[in-house]
């Protein structure tokens, strides 16, 4: 455990940050059954819950001005309310294209991620994880074909899905109409193209290192918050 670092600032005296090194269970079987996952990962706006709490930005500077600085990066720009929930959470930080893992004002974890393509965005809101699989199946999302577990599937060797829609959705990518019906899931899962990681090159889901997203899924469950910030 690294040892508590405390700031105390004339104008917050909150007392923020002790990052914790957490023993890791990466085989733990928690996945509800998910026999396949379409790979075009589905968006949707949703940016009321952001406005509705741009106040707390304020709130968030003085949680800040207290927050030791090697957290302090991190942080800016994460409302107060949810830097201090309790419970263990993720927040994505999609323009820095940073993943948060936060418990008690505690910075768990971070990593880098991929996220969606101007026009495929990842939604922004509240969100939970719905379901978790290991070694999923990658389904194309227009022409049907299958890719199981190995090196060559899209998602990696782990998949977290937290956002749901099944109102279709239509768009460009590259020089291809899509088309997209029925249900479709957006979440967390790793990539073989690691060079992608940091961009915003995805149909809305998030990319992490494949070894990033595995440690991940041992640090979350069904039911776990998913904050999308812009």
């Amino acid at each position: 455990m690294v040892a508590a670092l405390i700031n105390h600032d004339r104008r917050a005296r909150a007392v923020v940050g002790v990052v914790t090194s957490m023993g890791l269970d990466q085989d733990r079987q928690k996945a509800l059954p998910l026999p396949l996952v379409r790979g075009r990962c589905r968006v949707s706006q949703g940016q009321s819950w952001w406005r509705t709490n741009a106040r707390s930005l304020t709130a968030a500077a003085l949680v800040l001005a207290a927050t030791p600085p090697a957290l302090a990066a991190p942080l800016a720009g994460v409302p107060a309310a949810l830097v201090q929930r309790p419970d263990r959470h993720l927040v994505l930080q999609r323009r820095q294209r940073r993943l948060l893992v936060l418990e008690a004002g505690e910075l768990i974890r971070t990593y880098p991620v991929a996220v969606g393509m101007p026009g495929w965005d990842t939604p922004v809101g509240r969100f939970e994880v719905l379901n978790m699989q290991v070694n999923p199946v990658w389904e194309h999302p227009a022409k049907g074909t299958r890719i199981g577990p190995g090196p060559a599937n899209p998602l990696g060797s782990r998949w977290i899905g937290f956002q749901k829609d099944c109102s279709g959705r239509r768009g460009v990518s590259g020089d291809q109409v899509l088309d997209l019906q029925g249900c479709l899931m957006t979440g967390f899962h790793g990539t073989p193209h690691r060079w992608t990681v940091g961009r915003a090159v995805s149909h809305g889901c998030v990319r992490l290192h494949d070894e990033s997203v595995q440690e991940l899924y041992g640090l979350v469950q069904v039911g776990t918050s998913v904050t999308v910030l812009p």
